[in-house]
């Protein structure tokens, strides 16, 4: 019986130090990986000494802004903390949280129906590369924690293994798009600017009307913590291309509706300020390219400077 328990505890540890010994191996990874870029956000973020801008939502953000020309414009340092929805809107708001000082401006844009929950192998990944997001995630019961802790080194390895993307990581190069070195200082996406537009455009979704009031809470509650802090937050709806804006036009209106009569904040645009041609997206219906991007950042520039001559910023 013994030697029984003696295979069985073998086997396991066997199991465990070959995946621990994948994750040695392949640290590099880390180095690589679009996700990773949370690290290097964060830091900048905690670099900056005086009241200053963060941009947040998901990856319509991190490809559609060009921080260093708001930064000129507005006189004011700005950090672009976008990185992916599928992080969820809870994650996502406890982060931005985290960086909230005195004085900043928090402009607020996730993409439409964004979910609290996120996608949990996306929330796990986080966690691996930063370990500070443990704080931004629900606390759960040890046994729990360590089955998600488990699934995710299981799921990590084999990704490692058989989808690593190995091409080059250069942003000069007119390929490589979604790394960790491809942003910019400030955290804006550069790698994809001197790429071919893909297409079609992927992630056309189809939204359903929905009551978006648990969603809302808990934007609320994020807005009421930053005012805490002697900050403020300001909502921007997204950019979004015609044919999603198309084909979703019903629900968006009914979206549209509901924030803006929910949500306790400044709300700087219509849903149809940020709907641009297909052309101007690089890959997705969030994702600018180039010329959307450049577009898309003068619009912002000139509503906050509108509000900067009315005193509201």
């Amino acid at each position: 019986m013994k030697k029984f328990y003696f295979k069985i505890f073998y086997f396991f540890t066997l199991i465990i130090l070959t995946y621990f010994g994948i994750l040695f191996l392949f640290r590099d990874d880390i180095e690589r990986h679009y996700l990773a870029t949370i690290v290097d956000k964060h830091q900048y973020a905690q670099s900056i000494t005086q009241p200053k801008i963060i941009l947040t939502g998901g990856s319509n953000l991190a490809f559609g802004i060009d921080s260093d020309s708001i930064e000129k414009q507005v006189q004011r340092p700005v950090v672009n903390l976008g990185l992916y929805a599928g992080l969820g809107l809870d994650l996502i708001l406890k982060e931005t949280l985290s960086e909230v000082k005195k004085g900043d401006l928090v402009i607020l844009c996730p993409e439409f129906y964004l979910k609290k929950e996120g996608e949990e192998f996306t929330k796990q990944t986080v966690r691996f590369f930063y370990p500070n997001a443990n704080a931004f995630l629900e606390q759960e019961d040890w046994d729990v924690d360590l089955k998600k802790k488990l699934s995710f080194y299981i799921r990590y390895c084999r990704n490692l293994i058989f989808y690593s993307n190995r091409k080059s990581q250069l942003i000069e190069d007119n390929s490589s798009d979604y790394f960790r070195k491809g942003f910019s200082e400030k955290g804006d996406l550069l790698s994809h600017l001197n790429n071919s537009p893909k297409r079609p455009l992927k992630d056309l979704e189809t939204f359903q009307k929905q009551d978006y009031s648990e969603e809302i809470k808990l934007i609320n509650w994020f807005i009421k913590e930053v005012n805490a802090r002697e900050a403020k937050v300001i909502w921007a709806f997204p950019s979004y291309s015609v044919t999603g804006y198309l084909h979703n036009k019903s629900s968006l209106e009914f979206y549209e509706k509901q924030i803006k009569l929910e949500v306790n904040c400044l709300i700087i645009n219509d849903i149809k300020d940020k709907v641009y041609p297909d052309t101007l997206f690089y890959d997705t219906n969030y994702h600018l390219g180039k010329d959307g991007r450049q577009k898309n950042t003068e619009r912002l520039i000139e509503q906050l400077k509108i509000l900067q001559m009315k005193s509201r910023l």
